[in-house]
């Protein structure tokens, strides 16, 4: 797994758009800049195969229980970008993981063993109680945080950071580091977001705020689509963010956008195109 960024896709809470986060930038990855993506996906509700309009499956048990290889057990979405699903057979997958040593360890070690693949992203479980939750930090090089500008997704992340910064506690685990906090749902006219947006700034610093994703239905639609929002519906504001004044605007000069997002992502990454 040489050279290979493991993003984990993390928050404690439900409902901030963590999975259409995964989605997105891997589809950005993938398409935009021809780097060979694997979604790998933590969370039981397996969401991930279902938004890209596939089947959810038991590929997850499959890889880390039964021993199959990260080949027979993904599904490919286009050229450069696969899955692997989860389902409730994750609750297996948990069980075998508790009676093993070292089960921190287990997802790095599997993940340590692929090869052939530029980025590696994992949409995790909100459950900070799941050792697939545990696992999936362990096993990261960088993590990305989705936030909804209310008080119950801003304590969600606070407890995601506490939980990072307690890794380093740990021999032979290096914490993942933290590429930034992701404004989604975004409302720019209501009070309630940009005071919470202030807190956001005191919480992490200004350096980890990364662009902001406005509410857009659109996205809701290509989810009941089983369509990516790049794929439904690519010009709009969820993707190419919203006119606006700012020093810092994406490549449509706008800002925001799940577009702003893919590229602040390169940028701190040093990624390149394919």
């Amino acid at each position: 797994m040489k050279n290979t960024c493991v993003i984990d896709i993390i928050s404690q809470k439900g409902g901030v758009g963590k999975t259409t986060l995964a989605i997105s930038l891997a589809t950005y990855l993938a398409s935009y800049l021809h780097l060979r993506t694997l979604i790998l996906d933590l969370d039981p509700q397996g969401h991930i195969a279902v938004g890209f309009g596939k089947n959810r499956d038991d590929g997850m048990y499959r890889w880390i229980v039964k021993g199959q290889s990260i080949e027979s057990v993904s599904q490919e979405i286009s050229e450069y970008l696969y899955i692997v699903s989860n389902d409730q057979s994750n609750l297996y997958i948990e069980e075998h993981i508790n009676r093993a040593s070292f089960r921190e360890y287990i997802l790095n070690d599997l993940i340590q063993q692929i090869s052939g693949f530029d980025i590696i992203i994992l949409d995790n479980s909100p459950s900070s109680t799941s050792v697939m939750h545990i696992m999936g930090l362990v096993a990261s090089t960088h993590i990305l945080i989705p936030v909804t500008m209310d008080y119950l997704s801003l304590d969600g992340m606070v407890h995601v950071l506490k939980t990072v910064r307690t890794l380093a506690n740990y021999p032979n685990i290096v914490a993942p580091t933290i590429l930034g906090c992701v404004p989604f749902m975004f409302e720019r006219k209501t009070s309630e977001t940009l005071i919470n947006l202030v807190e956001l700034q005191k919480l992490v610093g200004p350096s980890l705020i990364m662009p902001f994703v406005p509410r857009d239905t659109h996205v809701r639609e290509a989810s009941s689509r089983g369509m990516t929002i790049w794929d439904y519906c690519p010009n709009s504001p969820a993707v190419i963010g919203v006119i606006g004044k700012s020093t810092v605007i994406n490549s449509r000069g706008r800002i925001g956008g799940l577009l702003h997002v893919g590229e602040q992502v390169v940028e701190k990454l040093h990624l390149e195109r394919k």
